[in-house]
């Protein structure tokens, strides 16, 4: 079966680019030496700091709380506690109001319960835990060890009744998504302006050879010169950027998934435990959809630059300022003010993209965010594409002077 124009071009223009090696390591090699570069530094930055900066008290609440119990949590060392009123019901706002890394709640008259207990029902402490708190593991060993098995212990010893010796109360452990700002998550911060220019240096430094420079070397020519739709040619171009694109930031991706433990332990820094060690699935395949239409979306933009510009120098010219766009959107959304927009921001290309981006690492994200992102994303992509074809078309644009 013949393969159509496209899927030849195409073919055409990945062989020439994965056998080109100084393009191959300009676009891809050398990005990935500065990336590890960047993260070693930053966590090199990230730990110095922290050794500089007093550790903070945990704080936690405690709702319904035995006063032998408060007196325990009084000698424990780095735990501040806060005695609260309120239901089970507003366990997620006292979280998103007062910071805390665990509330433990106790239930009502539970001293009365303990004493009157019958065998067939026993009081229940329940133990809330902000998943996203890195400190989660050590707040439940330490709480466990230092406050709740010895209050159980003491339970038990002053029982004289064999019946209830070993009947004392529950502990459920339940936890909640309290996501960390990401102006509290360092990984919040600078990842996302790490993406994007990336992903842009990857689309700028391949679309301009792609196109343009083959104008200068009127090697695009042969291919006009081809029985061949000019609109196919444009398509081919795109599609072959924007697939080059999407590889290297998932290669961009990988080499910062594999070098942010390395750098965190060489330093012994938490700079991006929010990456590492938070997300989940969910999280990797809504960053994977947004990175795959940012993508597509830079390399349209290119892909039309580099139509129009008759030559190397000026589409590079008119490049720098996606370079500067990355960088100006990516230290936008380090502030929460960005956000506040909304809906709006999300379908903005690449301030939506930095501010989903953000949202996914911190663990605020909203599917319709990553919907409408994506979707803006894709429709102005389709909109450039069809303007390169046009583009193509006329004679104006295709010929180098």
């Amino acid at each position: 079966m013949k393969s159509s124009p496209i899927v030849v071009l195409i073919k055409k223009e990945l062989r020439r680019f994965f056998g080109d090696l100084p393009l191959l390591f300009g676009s891809v090699i050398a990005p990935a030496i500065l990336i590890v570069a960047m993260i070693m530094a930053m966590s090199m930055i990230m730990s110095l700091a922290q050794k500089e900066t007093p550790a903070e008290k945990i704080k936690i609440g405690v709702i319904n709380s035995p006063k032998t119990l408060l007196q325990q949590m009084n000698d424990l060392t780095g735990i501040e506690y806060e005695v609260q009123d309120c239901g089970e019901d507003e366990i997620s706002e006292l979280f998103r109001e007062k910071d805390y890394s665990a509330v433990l709640s106790f239930a009502e008259d539970f001293v009365s319960k303990i004493e009157s207990t019958d065998g067939a029902t026993v009081p229940v402490v329940r133990f809330y835990i902000n998943k996203n708190d890195s400190q989660a593991g050590y707040i439940v060993n330490y709480i466990s060890a230092n406050v709740l098995s010895p209050y159980k212990q003491s339970i038990i010893s002053s029982r004289i009744d064999d019946e209830q010796t070993m009947l004392t109360f529950d502990v459920n452990f339940h936890e909640v998504i309290q996501p960390k700002s990401s102006m509290d998550s360092f990984a919040g911060r600078v990842v996302p302006l790490m993406l994007l220019f990336l992903v842009t240096h990857a689309a700028v430094s391949l679309g301009v050879d792609l196109i343009t420079s083959e104008k200068e070397k009127n090697t695009l020519a042969g291919y006009l010169l081809m029985p061949i739709k000019r609109s196919d040619i444009a398509f081919s171009k795109c599609i072959s950027l924007a697939i080059i694109t999407v590889v290297d930031s998932f290669f961009m991706m990988g080499i910062m998934m594999i070098v942010m433990p390395f750098a965190m332990e060489l330093f012994a820094s938490d700079a991006f435990e929010t990456i590492v060690f938070q997300l989940g699935i969910k999280q990797i395949i809504m960053l994977a959809i947004i990175l795959i239409s940012t993508a597509v979306l830079i390399s349209a933009i290119v892909c039309y630059i580099s139509s129009i510009c008759k030559s190397t120098k000026a589409a590079s010219g008119i490049s720098v300022a996606l370079y500067i766009l990355s960088i100006v959107c990516g230290f936008s959304v380090m502030f929460d003010s960005i956000l506040s927009v909304g809906l709006l921001t999300d379908a903005i290309p690449y301030l939506g993209n930095a501010a989903v981006i953000r949202e996914i690492i911190s663990g605020e994200q909203r599917m319709h965010d990553v919907l409408i992102s994506v979707g803006s994303n894709m429709a102005i992509s389709v909109i450039l594409v069809w303007l390169t074809s046009k583009a193509f078309s006329e004679e104006k644009h295709m010929v180098s002077f």
